[in-house]
């Protein structure tokens, strides 16, 4: 099937509007989803942003069966059974490009990140689903970096500093405040006063993972997470240029 094929039998499916599917269609015709391989958690962070509510993994299959069954998206697994991959029907199979088992965050977001991330990122490859305590730690790590480049690469870290410290800066929770309520030099805020809401999650995980020797933080806890730390860390990226 050509995506041309493709395209037609896309508009005339009927969804009710607003709907997860209907907002999964908009993102397969704008080219965020599906023209390259991607991941359920992908589908569910792109969807996640593109509504402002969470959007689950696990029914991500449900929201795709319409395309499936209309034959223009296809599915397969990859690194064994664990993660499932979409593609369009019009790709041609031979020569997909199964994502790497080891990436976690949306491939994007990464690439936005570059290369200052990259030991953090490979360490995160390394201990996800075995050391939740690692994960937790190395996820906020992570975040509280991508705050200060974000600030940096827009020539604003004296709004981090501390005021009562000059040569430090503010802990992890004062910087999310600080990033929702400042704009970057593209007129909008670092981070969504939404998304830094619900970031309290991973902050207190990694909190607990550092600070807190009689408690292991588990993978079901961070998985909840997931969602908004790669919604903040694909708006922090965007700041990087």
């Amino acid at each position: 099937m050509k995506y041309s094929q493709a395209k037609e039998i896309l508009q005339s499916i009927k969804f009710r509007k607003g709907s997860v599917s209907d907002r999964i269609r908009t993102l397969i015709l704008e080219r965020e989803i599906i023209h390259s391989p991607t991941t359920s958690e992908e589908i569910a962070t792109k969807v996640s942003e593109l509504t402002g509510r969470r959007i689950y993994t696990y029914h991500i299959l449900v929201y795709m069966k319409p395309f499936l069954d209309a034959d223009v998206v296809r599915s397969k697994y990859f690194d064994g059974k664990t993660k499932r991959i979409w593609h369009g029907s019009w790709i041609n199979l031979k020569k997909l490009r199964l994502p790497t088992p080891r990436g976690v965050l949306p491939q994007d977001t990464v690439r936005r990140l570059g290369r200052e991330f990259k030991i953090e990122i490979d360490g995160l490859s390394l201990v996800w689903g075995r050391h939740g305590d690692c994960t937790a730690f190395l996820l906020r790590k992570i975040l509280e970096k991508a705050i200060y480049i974000a600030f940096a690469k827009n020539k604003m870290l004296h709004v981090l500093k501390n005021r009562h410290d000059p040569q430090k800066f503010v802990g992890l929770q004062e910087m999310l405040k600080i990033a929702s309520t400042t704009n970057a030099k593209d007129g909008t805020p670092f981070l969504s006063s939404k998304v830094v809401g619900e970031l309290k999650g991973i902050k207190f995980l990694g909190d607990t993972a550092a600070h807190d020797f009689l408690y292991n933080v588990q993978m079901k806890d961070i998985e909840r997470e997931m969602v908004y730390i790669s919604i903040a860390l694909g708006q922090l990226s965007k700041k990087f240029r």
